[in-house]
């Protein structure tokens, strides 16, 4: 029998594997992009590739808050005051929220710079409420494999902070490197900006599979 949270359960499954599966394509466009041997309009198309496939692991990543809050109240898992009504206005929330962050990839015009403010703030406020319901309120899950997935919930998007932070200056530097003449100094400069980001993709990639591990076995 299909139920609900069957149907929530199986998008949420679906989300991470996007979240992880195209972010590993968002990772080869990058090398892709990077590649001297290339002409400046093949990666000019890979960096182009890289902004679309990027959308996927942004929006897999707000789905996860919705999805996980209802299959955690579906499941009686314990915790307090996310009861439907709740869960509705999360979803219709972060379907505003996701929109918006697709928009932003076509451009907002002079509401990019506010947006990408308001964005940035609503990331962090989950950070803490999901460090505040591993933690601090922790008791109130009743399993605790699910509160380490909160904690590394909360971990991942901390480290999309930390790649925002280290790639606040890529564009101009990847503009630059788009065109024949392009010298090797420009792409040394993409090169370090991108290695900086490596660290919290990795330890985002690792997340993700812990989380998925502990969805599976739920130890303890």
């Amino acid at each position: 029998m299909i139920t609900t949270a069957g149907v929530i359960k199986t998008v949420h499954i679906l989300s991470m594997c996007t979240w992880l599966g195209v972010d590993l394509g968002v990772f080869l466009c990058s090398r892709l992009a990077r590649d001297r041997s290339l002409s400046a309009e093949a990666r000019t198309q890979f960096v182009k590739l890289l902004g679309i496939l990027d959308l996927g692991p942004r929006i897999s990543l707000l789905a996860t808050i919705p999805l996980g809050l209802s299959l955690t109240h579906l499941q009686g898992w314990g915790l307090p005051g996310v009861g439907a009504g709740w869960s509705w206005l999360l979803f219709f929330f972060t379907a505003v929220w996701a929109g918006l962050v697709v928009r932003q990839h076509h451009g907002l015009g002079r509401w990019a710079r506010p947006f990408a403010v308001v964005d940035t703030c609503l990331r962090v406020a989950v950070v803490v409420v999901a460090i505040a319901l591993a933690l601090k309120a922790g008791h109130q899950i009743e399993v605790a494999w699910l509160r380490w997935k909160v904690a590394l919930f909360a971990a991942m998007v901390a480290c999309g902070l930390w790649i925002r932070y280290a790639l606040r200056d890529l564009g101009p530097s990847f503009a630059a490197t788009l065109s024949d003449n392009a010298d090797e100094e420009m792409f040394v400069v993409v090169d370090r900006q991108i290695r900086a980001a490596l660290p919290p993709v990795f330890l985002i990639w690792t997340g993700v599979v812990v989380s998925i591990v502990l969805a599976v076995a739920k130890p303890g």
